[in-house]
């Protein structure tokens, strides 16, 4: 019927289909809002768990997806605003897992460098944290690049790598709730 009528009517008419939209937009937002904050039977586990939104959306989806979902998101009230924040946490500690995750025991800036300029690339920090926060994330990889040891063998005396694990949780802590500030 819209097809069919696409153009009919006058500027009355398209204004209605307009309203018609955006109704219909919201009921369908708020069935997949509450699709994502909906327990598993009488359990506390969420039907969709937070991991699997982050994975597809932060890291796998596109920032059209990302802007979609976190739309419905901040619409859900306390749960999906809590939601959102569990999701800005989720990826600051993403990112400090990026820096931690080295089977030598060592801190990896490469790979704290790679996640931060894929998200930056997508405008994706820009777009979670303002561009306060995206830069300083950007502040924060440029420091861990000037304060990381270049050569293996060398020694840490400074107690550097500490030092930026110790931001990353300040970090999380103050601005992301959500990110979880235990070492793992």
């Amino acid at each position: 019927i819209d097809d069919a009528t696409e153009g009919a009517g006058g500027d009355l008419y398209r204004q209605a289909r307009t309203a018609r939209r955006e109704l219909s937009n919201d009921f369908d937002n708020n069935y997949r809002v509450a699709k994502l904050l909906d327990t598993k039977g009488n359990y506390a586990d969420r039907a969709v768990a937070l991991d699997d939104v982050f994975k597809h959306v932060v890291l796998d989806g596109s920032l059209e997806e990302m802007r979609t979902v976190t739309k419905l998101l901040k619409k859900g009230g306390t749960e999906g605003r809590q939601a959102y924040a569990e999701l800005q946490g989720q990826t600051i500690q993403h990112l400090k897992d990026q820096l931690t995750k080295n089977s030598s025991g060592q801190l990896s800036f490469a790979k704290l460098k790679t996640s931060i300029d894929a998200l930056d690339r997508e405008g994706k920090l820009d777009y979670m944290f303002g561009k306060t926060g995206r830069d300083s994330l950007m502040d924060l990889k440029a420091t861990v690049q000037d304060a990381l040891v270049k050569d293996p063998r060398a020694v840490n005396y400074s107690n550097t790598g500490n030092v930026v694990l110790r931001g990353l949780d300040a970090l999380a802590a103050i601005r992301f709730p959500g990110a979880s500030t235990d070492a793992e």
